[in-house]
């Protein structure tokens, strides 16, 4: 191969390298009731519900780069399901619980997915999932999901099981999980009723919190920030009807006192969302990330944005994420594949012209050498 024909191929491949990455980029779409987690300065998301289907892909957004890139789809469609870091291996994540289902088959649901005995390992070196079977079935009902996933440094898991509101409808029917179950039961209370549970001595503690009234809510999200403040954004009535009337507040716990305020930001710049996944992450400065979720009253109108979150001023601060980037392997051999095929077609085609062109001269020379012939018999008579 001559400089010139290498150039060319170059070239070639580049262009289709370039019309792939454009063809595969896509921004996710909108959804609801997803997990998220982070792993480094990557947040992954995992799954969700947008109003009609299912999902089951998953992708990370770098917040150093906002940009999105896709990885292997999970096993099963699922949403509300807890993921968390392995507490002794930080590049594996694992989706415990939530609502399971064969792929494309969102009419039955299959109990035995929904089960905390199975477990979705994802291995971010490698970009690959695979199950792993706990040694013990937990005693609550598998017609739950879990939320709230935690672990600590010895590498013990928390977890709150949340019942199937087709099944359940009271609310004390949720549970605490943790390894081999401990049944808690809960109802609905005051936002200034806290209660504890201490992962070190195993016991619960409750608490009430002093400042303003803040609004009783599900499917919103919580933060913990480096100097002790949690902060929760969004949420819906307990109705799932409407929204609360206050967005975003500011729980106190640095001490033995609790205290509930209400950002002076608030309403305005922070809208109502409800089912998105909200990240904490610092590096010059802490910020909220918060993604996807229900800003109106349907599922259908789920919104695709991503969003920081001063965690000290609460100003907003929007984002515009690159496209989503295609799995490397992919577009590097779709690249490949149709630059090899693009050469053997032109190879084809160009052959069939040379080969045409050598025919028209072969029989133009054919031609003038009969020519030549009859002349030379002419001559000689």
């Amino acid at each position: 191969m001559n400089l010139k024909s290498s150039n060319v191929f170059l070239k070639l491949f580049f262009t289709i390298n370039w019309l792939v990455a454009t063809v595969f980029c896509y921004n996710p779409s909108s959804r609801v009731f997803q997990s998220s987690v982070l792993i480094g300065s990557k947040i992954y998301y995992f799954g969700g519900f947008n109003g009609s289907d299912e999902k089951n892909d998953a992708f990370y957004f770098d917040v150093n780069t906002s940009e999105y890139t896709v990885i292997d789809n999970i096993p099963v469609d699922i949403y509300q399901s807890s993921s968390v870091i392995h507490p002794k291996d930080e590049n594996i994540c694992l989706l415990i619980g939530g609502f399971a289902y064969k792929p494309g088959s969102s009419s039955t649901l299959d109990s035995n997915l929904m089960s905390p005995e199975q477990v979705y390992r994802f291995d971010t070196q490698t970009s690959k999932w695979s199950i792993v079977e706990t040694s013990n079935k937990p005693s609550v009902s598998s017609r739950r999901y879990l939320n709230g996933g935690v672990s600590d440094d010895n590498g013990t898991i928390y977890f709150f099981a949340h019942p199937d509101s087709s099944l359940h409808s009271d609310p004390s029917a949720d549970s605490f999980i943790k390894l081999d179950i401990n049944m808690m039961s809960c109802k609905d209370c005051s936002m200034k009723d806290l209660l504890f549970y201490d992962i070190n001595s195993s016991k619960w503690s409750s608490a009430t919190a002093q400042g303003e009234s803040i609004d009783g809510r599900v499917a919103h999200t919580a933060v913990l920030t480096s100097d002790e403040r949690l902060i929760i954004y969004g949420g819906f009535s307990y109705s799932y009807l409407e929204y609360p009337n206050i967005t975003l507040a500011v729980l106190k716990i640095r001490s033995s006192s609790y205290e509930w305020s209400i950002p002076s930001s608030d309403n305005k710049s922070h809208p109502p969302l409800a089912g998105h996944s909200a990240t904490i992450y610092k590096e010059k400065k802490e910020l909220m990330y918060i993604a996807f979720g229900r800003s109106s009253g349907t599922d259908k109108d789920s919104n695709e944005t991503i969003f920081a979150l001063n965690t000290v001023d609460f100003s907003r601060i929007d984002l515009v994420p690159l496209p989503n980037k295609p799995n490397l392997k992919l577009k590097l051999g779709i690249s490949l594949g149709l630059t090899a095929g693009l050469i053997i077609i032109g190879g084809i085609v160009g052959y069939y012209f040379w080969r045409k062109r050598k025919n028209r001269q072969t029989n133009d020379k054919i031609i003038t050498n009969d020519d030549n012939i009859n002349d030379n018999k002419v001559s000689a008579m």
